[in-house]
């Protein structure tokens, strides 16, 4: 009864915000920030005076403390696949590919609200490609959300949910959760995993801090989880299960200290599981709960940039020190590109704030934005033997009618990749060496580089 209390007071208080401010963070330690009519909301660590007043609690009581702030996460996505059928008895065994809803699902924590929605933070991994999501409550109810904002690279992103579409009754049962310290943490002490693991509903497991500033990568077999920018991951044995992506890591104060990402899974492996320290993704969600709330639109209804890119993978990056993100091939005339000064062969790295990490992901971003919508644009353009940030503010263009009868010849689209990579693979294979290598005995410049990279590419200086 007690808790319902608190919570009775938490939202009489979202209900009566005024214009001027708004609210974020834990139930402790929760703050209200305005700057005239630049609003900007943050979540802050607990007061030292507070922790120290903080008492050691048993599991369960952290457990009923902390579950009415843990959501379940459900996503529709629409993904191409091969039609099986028609590759056991159609001719030669070719199986074309189609599209298919897949249904995906995983975890996620209440850090607050501001004036219309409650944020919720999780894995971009969970929401990055879905159509649709539903966020399931402690009391079993669930609502439609949106993606406000993700970063793919530390895996982090944050859901809203519109208050006006929660009802009363919702309201009363959930809560924020408190925010600790993962620098604080140490080898040894307990922590707690609550989500939505194989989704079956919220559970809690139990276990210890493994080992603290572990990083993994793809190499190892592991899922990546924000290693690329240097964020930190806490390595526990508590069981983190497929579902419990998203969901929070706490300690014994009933504090989210990580966010629950990836496990290490094989015969012989055994409590291994990952989570995203909260303290080195603390200001990159800051970021994302300011940004402003978009809804997908249709395939033909959102802007272009009016380019041609290829992308330039991880490896490629590497091997030809060129920037990660989507490269610029082509303008097209009298398009937002042009008209912006966007240069051919620089790569796209940023969109609106947005890392651009790859082109579907540069698509992605793209199907949020209407025609005639301004947004900066940064892209690294190789001067003087380096590659340097220059920014761009454009005007999305509207798509032309040849655009919207065929998406893979569009301006905005990728449809040379294929070429691109076979032009990559007859650059990397042509002397019979290996990657690492060719990387030893490379010392040309990044401009002698960069040409016979276009050359090999394009077959053009």
């Amino acid at each position: 009864m007690k808790k319902q209390n608190t919570n009775n007071r938490l939202f009489k208080r979202i209900a009566a915000i005024s214009a001027s401010a708004l609210l974020i963070g834990s139930l402790a330690g929760a703050t209200l920030a305005s700057a005239g009519e630049d609003k900007h909301i943050s979540f802050l660590t607990l007061a030292d005076e507070e922790k120290e007043e903080a008492s050691y609690q048993s599991l369960p009581d952290i457990i009923d403390g902390v579950m009415s702030s843990v959501v379940t996460i459900t996503t529709k996505s629409v993904q191409e696949v091969e039609n099986y059928y028609y590759g056991i008895f159609g001719y030669g065994g070719y199986a074309p590919r189609e599209e298919q809803e897949v249904t995906g699902g995983g975890s996620g924590f209440i850090l607050g609200s501001n004036e219309e929605e409650l944020l919720i933070a999780t894995n971009a991994h969970v929401v990055e490609e879905a159509n649709s999501i539903t966020v399931g409550f402690v009391d079993g109810s669930a609502y439609e959300g949106v993606v406000k904002g993700y970063n793919t690279n530390q895996d982090v992103a944050v859901v809203a949910v519109r208050l006006d579409d929660i009802e009363d009754d919702t309201l009363r049962e959930i809560s924020f959760v408190k925010i600790g310290s993962s620098d604080e943490l140490r080898v040894g002490e307990q922590v707690l995993v609550i989500g939505n693991a194989l989704g079956y509903g919220e559970s809690a497991t139990t276990g210890i801090v493994s080992a603290k500033n572990r990083q993994i990568n793809n190499a190892s077999g592991i899922i990546t989880s924000g290693t690329e920018d240097g964020v930190n991951l806490i390595q526990t044995d508590a069981a983190i299960n497929p579902g419990n992506s998203g969901g929070p890591l706490v300690n014994m104060n009933g504090e989210v200290v990580g966010i629950a990402a990836a496990k290490t899974a094989g015969t012989y492996v055994e409590g291994m599981g990952y989570a995203i320290a909260i303290d080195g993704v603390r200001d990159t969600i800051e970021r994302l709960m300011n940004q402003k709330t978009r809804t997908r639109l249709a395939d033909d209804e959102h802007g272009v940039i009016g380019i041609t890119v290829f992308e330039v993978s991880e490896q490629e990056s590497r091997k030809y020190r060129i920037p990660m993100g989507a490269y610029i091939d082509s303008i097209s005339e009298g398009g937002a590109a042009e008209k912006a000064g966007l240069p051919e062969g620089g790569v796209i790295v940023e969109f609106d704030g947005r890392e651009v990490g790859s082109v579907s992901q540069l698509l992605d971003y793209l199907t949020y934005y209407a025609p005639g919508e301004e947004v900066e644009v940064v892209v690294q353009v190789l001067k003087n033997n380096t590659y340097e940030k220059e920014s761009y503010t454009l005007v999305l263009g509207e798509q032309q009618k040849s655009d919207k009868e065929d998406k893979e010849d569009s301006e905005f689209g990728s449809a040379k990749d294929d070429e691109f990579f076979e032009g990559i693979d007859e650059i990397t294979d042509e002397d019979g060496e290996s990657e690492t290598e060719e990387e030893e005995k490379d010392t040309r410049s990044r401009e002698e580089i960069f040409r016979d990279w276009q050359e090999g590419i394009f077959g053009r200086r």
